[in-house]
This record gives C-alpha cells, structure tokens and sequence, in this order.
C-alpha cells in the first residue's frame, strides 16, 4: 500500500461575502418604503386645486392648521396632532406656537390646510382665530390643478 501524501495547503477565501449586508438593506429599504407615508404631516383633507407657483417653507416643520369637511380643526405641532380641536381652544393652543416660532425665528408663516367642501366662512373665521394668536403671515394650501 502507498503511504498517503498530504494535501496541498488550501489559501482562505479573503473576500467579504456580501449577501448578508444585502438582505439587511432591502429588508430596511421595505421597512422605509412602507413606514414613509404613515409619517405624513396633518390631517388628510381634500384641497382645493388651483394654478399658483409652490411655496416652500424656510424650515422642515412648517405650523399646519387644517380644517377637515366637518369644520374640526387640528394642528401638525400641537402634542396630540391626530385629535380635534375645538374652536374656541384654537387660539390658546396657537399662541404658544407662533411665540416659539417667532422667538426661534422659525417661518412665521402659517398654512391652512382646508378641505374643499368648507363654506368660506369657516376659513374665514380660521383665519380670524389664527389673528387673534398672533399670526399674521397667513398661506392657503392647495393642489395643483390637473393638466
């Protein structure tokens, strides 16, 4: 019997197997992609579609007042965004805001954000509410106008 020769010394594999950090990004990106629209600012009201050049707010968390068909009333910075506010607790709630904007020197613009279905008199006494808490610089948020 032949003595058995030993094998030739095999070179570690020195590369970086990929695959993993792969999984990981698209696991991530799925998480993003489903996560994104759920961190939508406001309240969904269906806007007014108009022809105007698009504003865009001087920092990323401009103050939102919107004001849904039933004529309820919210605000995207308030501490619970997703709840109703009555009209006569409007301006309370908005006078700390625009007086942190304004202290901040944040856009002391405010944007309504008002369903199409409203009377104009209710804008107009948002817009009332608004005044009477100190905001002055006033922006009405449409969509554009299909093409």
């Amino acid at each position: 019997m032949k003595p058995r020769q030993p094998h030739p010394r095999r070179r570690p594999i020195a590369e970086m197997n990929l695959i993993p950090y792969i999984d990981v990004m698209l696991v991530l990106l799925v998480i993003f992609m489903v996560a994104t629209p759920l961190i939508m600012q406001g309240i969904q009201v269906t806007l007014p579609e108009a022809t105007s050049p698009t504003l865009q707010p001087k920092d990323n968390k401009p103050l939102i007042v919107s004001i849904n068909a039933n004529g309820q009333y919210y605000i995207n910075l308030s501490p619970h965004p997703r709840d109703p506010i009555a009209a006569n607790q409007l301006a309370a709630i908005l006078r700390p805001l625009i007086a942190k904007r304004k202290q901040a020197q944040a856009e002391e613009t405010i944007y309504i954000q008002g369903d199409k279905a409203l009377p104009y008199g209710q804008v107009m006494a948002l817009i009332t509410h608004i005044e009477h808490a100190g905001g002055h610089h006033i922006a009405l948020m449409t969509e554009n106008e299909p093409q």
